[in-house]
């Protein structure tokens, strides 16, 4: 039994939220859009599980599963577990280029993923995504590295797609870029990611907070950055990632009251 049916079938919440999403299940786009992009021995197992509406402008390009094992229901497209929007928000594919998945992923409702001619989204595994998120790559390419949470109505896109000449300055510059996105970071809500934007590995970024740089630069790991542009805020910070460990501190803080609690070095943080 693979990671993720285990965890399914054995706790109770994943269960409740499994089988209110099979509700949402949109079993004829979901068999279709598997047959119609994946290779045959990959789309018999039906990896991809679309839910609610959909609509699919382009399937010019390619669809790429690159993980070592290939599972029934191992990406989600328009899961409905985000608790802000309605799920019956549709999404949109229009991929022209490439879209490549190395590993499981849920994607909440409402997305929106447009690769041009020669763009690309690559997604690493372990990956949520919430509501009413865009991504758009024109030519560079986007890269979303493993574990990484990206929260609703964020923006990520390789290219400022219009050029600009300084009035003082004979030179246009390359309005393309590409976008990474380390591993273990946490993007809060409507944030803008802008080309050539680089982030390190387990970094946070505050609400609504605008990406423009390289960051791995000058930006250590187990920071929190924010602002418009993002700018360095705090040090030696990370999200607690294990999710039975953040089960047991919201019951916790819910039970006792209390704002604040102490752990140690063995409280397992992912």
């Amino acid at each position: 039994m693979s990671g993720t049916w285990h965890k399914i079938l054995t706790s109770a919440p994943h269960r409740r939220i499994f089988f209110l999403a099979l509700r949402r299940l949109n079993l004829i786009k979901t068999l279709w859009f598997n047959f119609r992009v994946l290779p045959l021995r990959q789309a018999l197992r039906i990896p991809i599980w679309i839910y609610g509406r959909i609509s699919f402008v382009s399937l010019r390009g390619r669809v790429e599963i690159r993980a070592k094992h290939i599972s029934p229901a191992m990406i989600h497209l328009g899961f409905p577990e985000d608790m802000y929007f309605n799920p019956k928000e549709g999404g949109v594919i229009n991929n022209d280029g490439k879209i490549i998945f190395n590993g499981p992923i849920f994607i909440a409702c409402g997305y929106n993923l447009r690769t041009y001619d020669q763009g690309s989204i690559s997604f690493g595994e372990g990956i949520k995504l919430g509501a009413k998120l865009n991504l758009v790559s024109h030519s560079s390419g986007i890269r979303i590295g493993d574990h990484s949470r990206i929260a609703f109505e964020s923006v990520i896109m390789d290219s400022g797609f219009h050029f600009i000449k300084s009035l003082n300055d004979p030179l246009v510059h390359n309005v393309d870029a590409e976008v990474v996105i380390g591993n273990y970071n946490w993007i809060s809500n409507r944030t803008v990611v802008n080309k050539g934007t680089r982030t390190p590995d387990n970094l946070i970024v505050a609400s609504g907070s605008l990406l423009n740089k390289d960051y791995t630069k000058d930006i250590p790991e187990y920071s929190l950055i924010g602002g418009t542009p993002a700018k360095f805020i705090k040090g030696n910070i990370s999200r607690i990632w294990n999710g039975q460990t953040e089960v047991k501190l919201r019951e916790y803080f819910t039970q006792s009251g209390a704002q604040a609690l102490e752990v140690d070095d063995s409280t397992p943080l992912k």
